[in-house]
């Protein structure tokens, strides 16, 4: 049962941050690049992981958009709260180019 409350919970983060993604067309069409597919290909595969359940949830799933997500997450039973610790989504530095003279 608490197995279940905790992949549930994490589910419906990664799902938020699914949600999110489909609302910028360019970070799709990068991921898909990246991915070695197409956009269409990308968005379905987006939106059909909007669609898992926590019993639905397959090692691909977890391995593609969850755990890139959550950086950890603990339980306190005193309080019975789970926290969600999220990965930096912060951008790759920019390389800088010298200039040439």
């Amino acid at each position: 049962m608490l197995e279940r409350v905790i992949v549930g919970r994490l589910l419906e983060v990664a799902q938020g941050f699914v949600r999110r993604q489909l609302d910028d067309d360019v970070g799709i069409r990068i991921a898909a690049s990246r991915e070695g597919c197409s956009y269409l290909e990308w968005r379905m595969k987006l939106m059909e992981f909007l669609d898992a359940t926590p019993e639905g949830l397959t090692p691909d799933d977890g391995a593609e958009f969850v755990r890139p997500r959550i950086a950890g997450w603990e339980i306190d039973m005193d309080t019975q709260t789970m926290r969600i610790v999220l990965r930096s989504q912060d951008p790759a530095p920019r390389q800088v180019r010298a200039l040439s003279i």
